[in-house]
């Protein structure tokens, strides 16, 4: 895998040239696969779920047999989802009231008595229009004009 890396002149998270000095001792990869690797897995998907590039898709339609076959891949795909797939709108997540671990003034995670963290809900100041100024509190602080703090979990 290394090699493909090095001969795809693959970069770095700092923006060097990936190489290897000393073949013993072990270097960090920089990504989790290589170009070819993610190009076979591509390519693979494709063929099964019947989706491709932009590039790919011209490619085929621009024949009369590449055309009808591009829409039989959808109309298989498109029905498999249909009989396979759950009906109706999927909501994959919620939005949830933000908490992290209390801590207390020297910053430390407060527990209880059974050694659990305790968890404290955090809130968004806003100011007397009821506009949000983008500044945030725990609940142990909270006074005045607060709303909850919220994020989509899922």
């Amino acid at each position: 895998m290394a090699r493909q890396f090095i001969a795809e002149r693959t970069r770095n998270l700092d923006g060097s040239e990936f190489k290897i000095e000393d073949w013993s001792k072990p270097v960090p990869l920089p990504k989790a696969y290589t170009t070819k690797q993610a190009e076979a897995l591509k390519d693979e998907t494709d063929k099964i779920y019947g989706y491709y590039s932009h590039e790919k898709k011209s490619l085929w339609q621009s024949t009369m047999v590449g055309s009808l076959l591009m829409q039989m891949n959808t109309y298989w795909s498109s029905k498999k989802n249909q009989y396979l797939g759950k009906s109706g709108i999927n909501i994959q997540g919620q939005f949830e009231h933000y908490q992290e671990a209390a801590r207390d003034e020297e910053g430390n995670v407060k527990k209880d008595e059974n050694g659990n963290t305790i968890m404290e809900k955090w809130y968004e100041v806003v100011d007397e229009n009821g506009v949000p100024t983008g500044e945030y509190i725990p609940e142990s602080k909270r006074t005045g004009n607060t709303i909850p703090f919220m994020v989509w979990k899922g």
